[in-house]
């Protein structure tokens, strides 16, 4: 009996040890499986988190890139990275589905061909009538005024301004073989043509301004079944034009450094496509450009019967963004922008009505370092280039 009951005791301690066991087994297997659920959820953040900051990396290092693509002077041919052509691709598929501008196989024809008649060696939110002034917007309207009303002499301002308080435009710096550039314009001044208008490729950069004014011009011809336009050439920093000045025989065609416009970014080398002739030999698409350009603000810089003023062999294709009102003037009365400057100087200016605004546009030379300014209205002033200034006013 005794052996029994200390079999039994024996068997008791034994079971309640191997219950211990069992529990604390229990407690490793759990406190295991805590431990490999905490390191497995430590090793998902650890995964989120890395990716998180990759993506975040990726981000920053994408708007460096867009920033430096849009503003940054180009130099040289663009570069050839996978980024950029990748974004080359994904806008051509944009154009090509919606339709927009030209058929498909022009526009890749036309990105990969050369300007028409050295159209590359040429000196060669939608833009107001003149500046910021309010009114009318040339490129909303396909049909306008072509001759202006109550024409008449230079207006007399009375408001005395230091030519240290105004803002210089430049837009009507004259710039050719005499009169070199002074400055180049701003990086913010700046912007990438493509996609916003059909570009030789995507390294052409205009003034914003001319920008603007030529994207409607495109725009407009296209829609009047004038004829589909894009860009050869735009804005050219010193080291461009110096190499083409170079490289271009023919010297009638090229101006030298410092004195292209194309280095003010205010000038664009406009080209079809494709041309049509009427029965005279004309362009088509050239006479239509020269007939409207001015509705833009822009003037078609370099006519050959102007070539003993300006020095540049005749370009239809190259325009100059000068404002409404004095691309209006040069145009109604067959001027080159030489001959529009000295007529300023001779004349002290003149008042127009275009489309139901009235512009005022007078010519001066500063007295001690001031100007004359109008008091009451809306204005706009810019240099020369030769030592005067004009003001543009607007009622």
């Amino acid at each position: 009996m005794n052996n029994m009951r200390q079999n039994g005791e024996y068997y008791d301690r034994s079971q309640a040890g191997r219950g211990q066991q069992g529990w604390r087994e229990q407690q490793e297997w759990l406190e295991q499986l805590d431990w490999q659920g905490w390191r497995n959820h430590q090793s998902w953040d650890d995964q989120q988190e890395r990716q998180g900051w990759q993506e975040q990396q990726d981000q920053q290092e994408y708007s460096r890139y867009s920033d430096t693509s849009r503003y940054a002077s180009r130099q040289g041919q663009p570069t050839k990275t996978f980024a950029r052509a990748l974004t080359i691709v994904i806008v051509l598929i944009a154009i090509f589905i919606v339709g927009s501008m030209v058929p498909w196989r022009e526009l890749v024809s036309a990105l990969g061909a050369e300007p028409r008649s050295q159209a590359d060696a040429s000196e060669g939110s939608r833009p107001l009538a003149y500046g910021a002034q309010p009114g009318t917007q040339p490129g909303t309207q396909a049909i306008h005024s072509s001759q202006g009303t109550n024409l008449s002499g230079a207006p007399a301002f009375t408001k005395e301004v230091k030519l240290s308080d105004i803002t210089d435009t430049q837009y009507l710096a004259l710039i050719n073989h005499e009169y070199a550039v002074k400055s180049k314009p701003s990086n913010w001044q700046m912007m990438s043509a493509w996609p916003l208008v059909p570009a030789i490729d995507d390294s052409v950069m205009l003034h914003q301004t001319t920008l603007s004014a030529v994207e409607n011009l495109i725009n407009d011809a296209q829609k009047a079944g004038a004829g589909n336009f894009y860009i050869s050439s735009g804005y050219r920093d010193y080291n461009e034009q110096a190499q083409l000045y170079k490289d271009t025989s023919d010297k009638s065609t090229v101006q030298k450094p410092n004195h292209s416009e194309h280095q003010t970014g205010l000038a664009a080398d406009i080209v079809a496509l494709s041309y049509t002739y009427n029965s005279a030999g004309e362009s088509i698409e050239e006479k239509w450009l020269a007939q409207n350009s001015w509705r833009y603000g822009l003037i078609a810089r370099y006519s050959e019967d102007k070539r003993d003023i300006t020095r540049i062999a005749g370009e239809p294709w190259h325009f100059r963004y000068v404002g409404q009102p004095h691309a209006w003037y040069c145009w109604a009365n067959d001027l080159c922008f030489e001959e529009y400057i000295q007529f300023l100087k001779n004349s002290g200016g003149y008042s127009v009505t275009l489309d139901g605004i009235t512009y005022h546009v007078a010519y001066e030379r500063p007295d001690k370092g001031m100007i004359h300014v109008p008091d009451d209205m809306s204005y706009t002033v810019s240099s020369d280039n030769t030592g005067g200034y004009i003001i543009t006013a607007w009622e």
